[in-house]
């Protein structure tokens, strides 16, 4: 939309032929969405969900030190 404002395309360019850049925006959120589905596919397959549990508890250790050092 802002570059069909500021080249004014609306009114110099067909309006069907806008129409494209509306099915690219569609095909990329509809490739995002695939890829993140497949992600957490993956993660389910391999369970990565301990080693989730791992960083998390990994993260708050850091943190838990981070504030004695703070006091």
């Amino acid at each position: 939309h802002t570059l069909e404002k500021l080249f004014y395309w609306r009114t110099s360019v067909n309006e069907l032929m806008l129409y494209p850049g509306y099915l690219l925006i569609a095909l990329a959120f509809l490739l995002f969405v695939s890829t993140a589905w497949q992600i957490l596919t993956l993660g389910r397959e391999f369970g990565f969900k301990g080693q989730a549990s791992f960083i998390r508890n990994v993260i708050k250790e850091k943190e838990k030190k981070k504030k004695k050092l703070m006091k």
